[in-house]
């Protein structure tokens, strides 16, 4: 892990953490530890949360925080090289421990994490699903814990409406961006200072490239004069692939490659358009790869032309990667993304065609955008920063519950 350049902070939080400074006379059970975390991951998917999830824990562990990830037994069924690999980052990190229902043959979800309620003691829970049996369940477990809900999307506003219909054990809620948080205040009630805004943040030794961008291109089997951009993620509807195509196609006279990483359900809308367009094809197909690091240092640029989105780990991973961006200014994106400055925004296929034309035509705009959002990701979208900010969310949430000053979340 690459230790943050603010020391003074670091010290402080593993001090808070270390030194039992959480203490206080209502509770004498609670002892000079580090404070424990129960990461709940009820998701049969492998997706950019689970990678979120695995930069997270790392960097609360590296704080100081035990981390207990509980996930269920798909993860650990899946043959998915990707998968295993940032399970064994999880495994070795000093002070977090994988918890796999594999363990527990037979048990199901609700008695698996009630032992585990019980034998962990966590403090927080930070649940990425929340299903109602289960916060109960836990909250029965773990009286005096604080659980807190992380909203990625605007997919997860069901299962809040879940827990303000079936039970109020939520402590507090924790959004991707600023825009997921404001809609999810007035669409529900909640009490704004229970919900919290903290962005996602990377960690950027997991963009350390295993190879050279030549050699990453002539495995791919492109040159070093190809102008390449990159679509990184799932080939689904809401991230607006098929919207990509439609814009490739505005560009005939450009010569640009686009070189898709990742699969999904749109796929078939791939391969048509490769059917389609044999002798001219803009867009070649490399699938999952291991190395994130190797993808984006082989790019000229990225697009993501999502239809709804909360905030994307692909656009701080290529910010990090000092690799400019095109996108769509939906969700959070516009609070990273200053349109010609960290970034260029498209509204429609015509602007995003436009803007990859720009981006291939202007190298000074491609120099200038990569530093820009190099300079403000490096100081704003780093798992050390988004685990500074979950700590210190956490520590005033624990405090404030066992002086009994914690606040409601809902509140309608």
């Amino acid at each position: 892990m690459v230790k943050t350049s603010n020391i003074i902070d670091r010290i402080r939080l593993c001090d808070k953490l270390s030194t039992g400074i959480l203490n206080d006379n209502k509770n004498p059970d609670w002892v000079a530890r580090p404070l424990r975390l129960l990461y709940n991951i009820i998701t049969p998917s492998f997706n950019g949360a689970f990678v979120h999830t695995v930069d997270l824990c790392e960097a609360l562990a590296y704080y100081g925080v035990h981390v207990l990830v509980a996930y269920p037994e798909i993860y650990s069924q899946k043959k998915n090289d990707l998968v295993t690999k940032l399970c064994h980052r999880l495994s070795i990190c000093a002070k977090c421990t994988i918890y796999d229902a594999m363990e527990n043959r037979g048990m199901n979800v609700q008695k698996w994490l009630y032992s585990i309620g019980q034998h962990f003691n966590p403090d927080i829970c930070l649940s990425y699903t929340n299903l109602p049996n289960i916060t109960r369940i836990l909250k029965i477990a773990c009286p005096n814990m604080c659980i807190f809900q992380q909203i990625h999307n605007s997919s997860h506003w069901h299962n809040m409406r879940l827990a303000k219909k079936n039970n109020k054990s939520i402590d507090g809620c924790i959004c991707v961006s600023e825009n997921i948080r404001s809609s999810l205040v007035n669409a529900y009630g909640l009490n704004p200072t229970a919900v919290k805004t903290i962005w996602n943040g990377i960690n950027i030794e997991r963009l350390v490239p295993s190879e050279t961008r030549t050699e990453t291109r002539t495995r791919w089997g492109f040159s070093d004069d190809d102008f390449l951009i990159g679509y990184v993620g799932r080939l689904s509807p809401e991230k607006g692939f098929s919207d990509l195509i439609d814009a490739v196609q505005m560009l005939d006279n450009v010569p640009i490659k686009i070189v898709v990483a990742g699969s999904g359900p749109e796929m078939k809308i791939l391969q048509e358009y490769q059917t389609k367009n044999k002798h001219k094809n803009k867009i070649y197909h490399i699938g999952l790869q291991a190395n994130v690091g190797n993808v984006y240092q082989a790019l000229d640029a990225l697009a993501l032309p999502s239809k709804e989105e909360g905030l994307p780990l692909v656009i701080p991973e290529a910010m990090l990667s000092r690799v400019p961006v095109i996108t769509k200014p939906v969700g959070g994106v516009p609070e990273i993304i200053s349109n010609g400055r960290t970034g260029l925004l498209a509204n429609s296929n015509k602007e995003f065609a436009a803007a990859m034309r720009l981006i291939y035509e202007n190298s000074a705009l491609r120099n200038k955008l990569a530093k820009n959002a190099y300079k403000f990701a490096k100081m704003y979208l780093t798992s050390q920063r988004m685990a500074q900010e979950y700590l210190e969310y956490f520590y005033s949430s624990v405090q404030n519950k066992r002086l009994g000053l914690h606040e409601k979340l809902f509140i309608r």
